[in-house]
């Protein structure tokens, strides 16, 4: 069993030691009804046969006091294969929710499971799908759950991703590029949308 504090100190190991050049990027607004609340920035860099994503959010909002949310998501493919990913989510400062999967290793840890056996059949994550429209997939690998879960196809451009808790995040493309997700969760409905 892994600790909280030595699995925190694994964040952010995924990529270290290679210099990587970045090569696109975009922002999303985060909105709730028509209030801006924070914003999210993907990036895509690649370094010879590496391609690195990096996802990171702030938002800000008052429930009965302030609550300050910031997010992050790396994934990395070796040779266009999923080598490796972390994510985490911190909560006014206190780290709330973290995942990792060790580089081309089967060993996975979702805070504050236990350590498991990554089970994957798809080379598609979701840092994936803020750069290229998941034309034909059935499976998203979901870095925050660490698992394969399911895609569907709703229309033109637009596709639903079933999560764990049974939520739904539904994902926005127009000509090929990613304009917006709804994210639906429990009394709580948010966009993120394209600047």
């Amino acid at each position: 069993m892994i600790s909280l504090r030595n699995f925190a100190l694994l964040i952010g190991l995924v990529c270290t030691g290679t210099s990587y050049a970045v090569s696109e990027q975009a922002r999303f607004n985060i909105l709730k009804g028509d209030k801006v609340l924070g914003m999210v920035v993907a990036m895509k860099s690649q370094s010879g046969p590496r391609t690195h994503y990096v996802m990171t959010s702030h938002t800000e909002f008052s429930l009965a006091w302030k609550q300050v949310i910031r997010t992050r998501v790396t994934t990395e493919y070796l040779n266009d294969m999923l080598h490796g990913c972390t994510s985490s989510m911190v909560l006014n400062d206190a780290l709330r929710d973290s995942s990792h999967m060790a580089r081309g290793a089967s060993e996975c840890f979702v805070h504050p499971e236990a350590p498991f056996t990554c089970e994957r059949t798809t080379q598609w994550t979701t840092a994936r799908m803020y750069f290229e429209e998941p034309i034909g997939q059935a499976l998203i690998f979901v870095e925050s759950a660490l698992k394969d879960l399911p895609l569907q196809r709703t229309g033109d451009g637009t596709y639903t991703l079933t999560l764990s808790s049974n939520t739904e995040n539904h994902y926005v493309y127009r000509g090929g590029v990613l304009q917006e997700i709804h994210i639906k969760r429990p009394m709580v409905g948010l966009v993120f949308k394209r600047i």
